[in-house]
């Protein structure tokens, strides 16, 4: 147990000496040369960073692959007397002011990877090494889906340190801005609003996760971010973060440790790093001392405003000019109208808090900032804007509009059916009653006393009240049910229904007044006669009976 503490204490200090060498390597500012790095030299510690890199050459590949066995122990053999180079160079893609990138074929592994390497102006700087190292440990130990994944760090042949990392297809959210304002139709279509705000999201929390490794950016820019062909979001370019604080112990998961931490080069006071269009106050400033995580939510507020406007937040464009306008803290005006139209109240008081010129004054979080862009897809209201009642109703309304219609047109269908229910139910009760009414009409007593009265000359006088009286009876039996069955109709739906029903009503109650007519009963003749001319509109009651009642 003892020999392998003893063993990992070697190692640790091997590999604080291998970095330490790596860096101390250009102190020689004289001669300009990197003779140490060679590979010829193989006394050299850096001959432990090396590794094999080839130009694109596809006869060694295909050599080895046929060749290749992992059965056979002598082909093993042959192949470590002349092994395939781990990385094969394809293109370069890019190139910025301290490194270029390339793409590269991970020989091993059968993959296309991405690689930085420093440019050769750049190797005799001792802030260039430490820069690129820098970047390389800090976007390593950042393990977040949204953020640059560090395969491998080196150095290769040529004594260019280089590293790693994953190959994103896509383009940058800079170029996606430039098209959606040139009006490309696909880029338009594809980016609306909400995708944008939800790319500006996923940025918020891949921040939010690096300052809670106490890891600051300083250069966030939407050149920076990168939008992959199948919807990934990665923040690039980590050459200019800073870690917060001292190094603490390297096995912490709080903490992120670099050449800087553990006890290299130092930030030089009152230098300006970063893209102007992009620093808060404090960083345009050369104030490193006061720069934190929220230096980097100022240039979140910053990239919104450019996402939703396709303008830079200064119209300057001279350097000195823009530094000392961001400086000084002078107001930005977000305009009424932008990529995606109105720009909206919302969206403006969530840019105006995030650039505040005072970090106290900003949000304190990049996860504040994210959950208030949420608020605002959601139509909830926004922690830092404010609102009258009116707006606090329609936030309300229209955030639960799916739920508000859901639950009206279930009213209006229950309501409906309800409607419908109940009339059917009135017309089948309404029927009831008037199929009640005809039976007694239709009775053999009934018939009979009505052919009795429509003879003429009836010899059987003695039955005529007995008749007369069987009429009178029926048809107020008659009219009892059929006003049951008329109470339950008196609805705008039936109104053909009840016109017809009065018209057979009065025709009943004609033959009582006929039949009163010939019994000389004034009383009923009258009651018939009135009782007609309540049923019936006065238009038809003077069109079809008036005469008949004249005439008797």
């Amino acid at each position: 147990m003892d020999f392998m503490e003893n063993s990992n204490a070697e190692k640790k200090e091997e590999n604080y000496e291998m970095i330490s060498n790596a860096t101390e390597f250009i102190d020689n500012e004289i001669s300009g040369k990197t003779e140490q790095i060679s590979p010829l030299n193989s006394e050299s510690s850096l001959n432990i960073l090396q590794t094999n890199i080839i130009e694109n050459s596809n006869d060694i590949q295909e050599k080895f692959l046929e060749d290749i066995s992992l059965f056979s122990e002598n082909d093993w053999q042959k192949k470590k007397e002349n092994p395939l180079p781990k990385y094969q160079i394809l293109k370069e893609i890019g190139r910025g002011g301290m490194g270029k990138i390339d793409l590269w074929k991970d020989n091993y592994l059968q993959r296309l990877i991405a690689s930085k390497t420093l440019l050769p102006s750049r190797a005799n700087s001792k802030e260039s090494v430490q820069r690129f190292w820098e970047e390389g440990q800090i976007a390593g130990q950042l393990e977040h889906p949204n953020i640059i994944s560090i395969h491998d760090i080196g150095m290769n042949q040529k004594g260019q340190f280089f590293f790693t990392m994953k190959y994103v297809e896509g383009k940058p959210l800079q170029k996606i801005i430039d098209e959606i304002k040139k009006e490309i139709q696909d880029t338009k279509e594809e980016y609306t609003l909400q995708k944008m705000l939800q790319i500006f999201q996923t940025i918020c929390y891949a921040m939010e996760y690096a300052h809670s490794k106490k890891v600051i950016h300083r250069d966030l820019k939407p050149e920076n971010i990168m939008i992959g062909n199948f919807g990934e979001v990665i923040v690039m370019d980590w050459g200019l973060a800073k870690v917060l604080g001292k190094g603490q112990e390297i096995f912490s998961k709080d903490s992120i440790n670099t050449l800087r931490t553990d006890g290299g080069l130092k930030t030089i006071a009152g230098q300006i790093v970063g893209t102007p269009y992009y620093m808060s106050p404090e960083q345009a400033r050369g104030n490193i001392e006061a720069m934190d995580h929220r230096s980097d939510i100022y240039s979140l507020g910053v990239i919104l405003y450019e996402m939703l406007t396709g303008k830079k937040i200064s119209n300057k464009k001279n350097t000195m000019e823009i530094l000392l306008e961001t400086g000084e803290g002078k107001a930005r005006r977000i305009p009424k109208k932008g990529l995606f139209g109105i720009i909206p109240k919302e969206l403006k008081s969530i840019i105006g808090k995030a650039i505040q010129f005072s970090p106290e004054n900003r949000y304190q979080n990049a996860r504040d900032l994210a959950q208030d862009i949420q608020r605002f897809m959601e139509c909830r209201p926004v922690s830092c804007c404010r609102y009258n009642i009116l707006e606090k109703c329609q936030k309300f309304f229209y955030r639960w509009r799916k739920e508000i219609a859901l639950v009206s047109i279930t009213s209006i269908v229950v309501i409906t059916f309800f409607v419908l229910w109940s009339y059917y139910e009135k017309t089948q009760h309404a029927h009831f009653y008037l199929n009640r009414a005809q039976e007694i009409l239709q009775s053999p007593e009934f018939k009979e006393s009505i052919a009795f009265f429509e003879k003429e000359d009836n010899p059987r006088h003695e039955l005529k009240e007995v008749y007369y009286n069987t009429i009178k009876s029926a048809i107020l039996r008659s009219t009892e049910e059929c006003r049951n069955g008329y109470d339950n109709m008196k609805c705008n739906v039936c109104q053909i229904t009840l016109l017809e029903f009065e018209r057979k009503q009065a025709q009943i109650w004609l033959q009582y007044y006929k039949a009163a007519c010939k019994m000389q009963d004034t009383i009923g003749m009258e009651t018939a006669r009135q009782i007609i001319r309540s049923l019936l509109p006065a238009n038809i009651y003077h069109q079809e009976y008036e005469k008949t009642f004249q005439t008797k």
